[in-house]
């Protein structure tokens, strides 16, 4: 990737991945496609496992653990919720004119607001499951005295 650009070499997607060419509208690099617009096979087949899973932490009652994660009930970002946001966000983004009559700025005026807490709920602290990998990772994407996105790796003893 050059920014948010594939090279035309499709052969770099592998087989499964079946890019297509963007609407004409579109205005893109000549010779280039854009990563947006190529279309993939669906991550869950890949790794069902693929979604982020938001969690609580909590002091342990066992002194051999510092705190005891639990997953997060509501609040974030569903894996549902994901693929529509990313729909309505792509529509948006491909319009041929964003600025048209048909162009619902109301509605994202008052959806991204709410889209950009449940992202942030979703993504503070959560756990990721990689394929091929016998445990997990945490993701804190920020702790108390830095900035810094800190990750944990978890595997069974």
């Amino acid at each position: 990737f050059v920014g948010p650009w594939a090279t035309s070499d499709s052969r770099a997607w592998g087989t499964s991945f079946g890019a297509r060419e963007c609407d004409t509208t579109v205005t893109h690099v000549p010779g280039l496609k854009c990563y947006l617009c190529v279309w993939t096979v669906p991550l869950a087949r890949l790794n069902p496992n693929f979604y982020p899973i938001p969690k609580i932490e909590r002091p342990s009652d066992d002194p051999k653990v510092k705190n005891q994660l639990d997953d997060m009930r509501d609040g974030f970002l569903t894996r549902e919720e994901f693929v529509t946001v990313y729909k309505k966000c792509g529509a948006m983004m491909h319009a041929k004119n964003p600025f048209g009559s048909k162009a619902s700025h109301h509605y994202f005026e008052k959806a991204l607001p709410l889209w950009r807490e449940k992202i942030i709920r979703l993504l503070n602290n959560h756990s990721i499951k990689v394929l091929g990998h016998p445990g997990f990772w945490l993701i804190h994407m920020h702790e108390d005295g830095d900035d810094e996105v800190h990750f944990y790796e978890f595997v069974a003893a």
